[in-house]
C-alpha cells in the first residue's frame, strides 16, 4: 500500500478530460472549499468503460497537470495514473475504487459524478456496491440541471467541435490548455 497523505475526505473525480475545461477546475473548487474535501484525486481514463474514443492517455494526463497547476504545492489536488496500470480494459468505476482502496487506504471516499452519468447509473458495473465504497458526490451542469448547484454548461464535446470548426474556445479551459492544445494539433482535423 502507497501511503499518499492522512487525508480523510476524499473526492475521487474521473473522466475523460478531453479537454479538462473550467467546469472541471470548477468541481476542484466546489470539492474543496464548498463540500469540505480534503483532497481531489483526478483520475483520467485509459479506455472507457462506454467505449469512447480519446486522445492518448499521456496527453490527457498531461492536461490534467495542467487543470490541476492552481493548487500546486497545496497537495490537495493529486493526478493519479492509476487506471492506466490496471491490466484490465475497460477499467470499470467499481474495479478502479476497489485498486484505489487498496492502494491507498481506507479513506472516505467520495465520487464526483455528473448529473447526466447519474441518470445512467443503472448502466454502471455494480453501482450499488460502488456507491458503498465511494459516496456519491452529484454536481449538475447548465440551467435545466435539477440539482441545487449547477455549474456552467460547458463540455469537452464542444470545446472540440468549436476546435475543430476553429470556433473560439480558449475562454472555456484553464489558461495553459490552449497553448498545450495548439502545441500537440490536438482536436483540428485531419488532413
Amino acid at each position: 500500500m502507497r501511503k499518499t497523505s492522512s487525508a480523510d475526505r476524499v473526492a475521487l473525480f474521473g473522466g475523460k478530460f478531453d479537454p479538462p475545461h473550467l467546469g472541471h477546475q470548477l468541481t476542484l473548487f466546489l470539492c474543496l472549499e464548498k463540500f469540505g474535501m480534503d483532497e481531489v484525486w483526478v483520475i483520467p481514463s485509459a479506455a472507457h468503460a462506454f467505449g469512447y474514443t480519446m486522445s492518448p492517455f499521456e496527453l490527457r494526463l498531461t492536461m490534467c497537470r495542467l487543470l490541476a497547476a492552481p493548487w500546486k504545492g497545496r497537495r490537495r489536488v493529486k493526478v493519479l495514473a492509476d487506471e492506466q496500470a490496471l491490466p484490465q480494459r475497460p477499467v470499470y468505476t467499481i474495479d478502479l475504487v476497489r485498486h484505489l482502496r487498496e492502494e491507498y487506504g481506507p479513506r472516505d471516499y467520495h465520487l464526483i459524478i455528473g448529473e447526466d452519468n447519474w441518470k445512467a447509473r443503472a448502466d454502471w458495473k455494480e453501482f450499488d456496491e460502488l456507491s458503498q465504497l465511494a459516496k456519491p458526490l452529484v454536481i449538475g451542469r447548465g440551467g435545466g440541471s435539477n440539482l441545487q448547484l449547477a455549474l456552467p454548461d460547458i463540455s469537452s464535446t464542444a470545446i472540440r467541435t468549436a476546435v475543430a470548426q476553429n470556433a473560439p474556445w480558449e475562454h472555456l479551459v484553464p489558461a495553459a490548455i490552449p497553448e498545450f492544445v495548439k502545441d500537440k494539433g490536438l482536436y483540428w482535423p485531419k488532413n
